[in-house]
């Protein structure tokens, strides 16, 4: 998501990016809104899409659904665990040169898939508070730094050569990361059973909420690392941080975006 879409708005366009990513905010919505619109049509008590499913569908929904979120779910995990580890592993290799991790990456993926492996099994969404609370303190903190050196050292470009787009390759990725950027919505069950009075009018109020407060911060995130790294970026935004001139900023960068991570943990209910 958010390491990408500076990439993904470089090769859409800022006006066709912003309008897509839009659009994925209104569907990840209606998607929230289909859910629990299906959960309220049985008429008995369930906690799942599964169940929701065997309810309506039959037996057969169930090996469905599980394909189709074992499919989407997998690829994320992987996209987050390969990012994990590679920042990790270049700020190692900066701070401590290569020493006995000579593998590479996976030895830090290894370590973070175990820390996780308590909070991904966790059973309610309120045992994740303070990873929450983590998760956004070092977001903000890592735009205000982005912010600050775009400031200082001034913009690479003008946003005229960013306004438009090629049908090419790299178009169709920065298409793909827009598109997936706000799918929460297969943990909307666990959301809901957390709300102190829940209902959907409640639920689809904290997801407009959510869908809201992540469009700006991608924007932001997006169109400053845009206007700080120009044409240069790359499909991953860390790569461009750990390669900037100014190491110390890299490396608090780098460190404030584990810790992000670390906390974006990723689970299927």
């Amino acid at each position: 998501g958010i390491v990408g879409l500076p990439f993904a708005f470089l090769h859409l366009g800022v006006p066709l990016a912003l309008g897509v990513t839009v659009l994925s905010g209104w569907l990840t919505l209606v998607s929230c809104k289909l859910y629990l619109e299906a959960r309220s049509m049985c008429p008995w008590k369930l906690d799942s899409i599964y169940e929701v499913g065997y309810a309506i569908f039959g037996r057969a929904s169930i090996f469905w659904i599980s394909g189709v979120w074992l499919v989407n779910s997998l690829g994320l995990v992987m996209v987050y665990f390969i990012v994990f580890g590679e920042t990790a592993h270049s700020l190692w290799v900066d701070l401590h040169g290569q020493g006995f991790l000579t593998s590479g990456k996976e030895a830090f993926i290894i370590v973070v898939a175990v820390c996780l492996y308590p909070l991904v099994l966790a059973e309610e969404m309120k045992e994740l508070k303070l990873a929450s609370y983590l998760l956004f303190g070092t977001l903000m903190a890592f735009i205000i730094i982005l912010v600050g050196q775009l400031l200082w050292e001034g913009s690479k470009g003008s946003w005229e050569q960013y306004s438009g787009f090629e049908l090419n390759l790299d178009f169709v990725k920065g298409l793909s990361i827009v598109l997936v950027s706000f799918t929460f919505q297969y943990n909307i069950f666990p959301a809901y059973a957390t709300l102190r009075a829940p209902s959907i009018e409640s639920c689809m109020s904290a997801c407009r909420q959510a869908v809201f407060s992540t469009f700006i911060i991608y924007c932001i995130t997006a169109v400053v690392a845009l206007a700080y790294f120009g044409s240069a970026l790359k499909e991953d935004v860390l790569i461009n941080v750990a390669y900037q001139s100014n190491r110390q900023t890299s490396v608090i960068l780098r460190a404030l975006f584990l810790v992000l991570l670390g906390c974006h943990i990723p689970f299927v209910q």
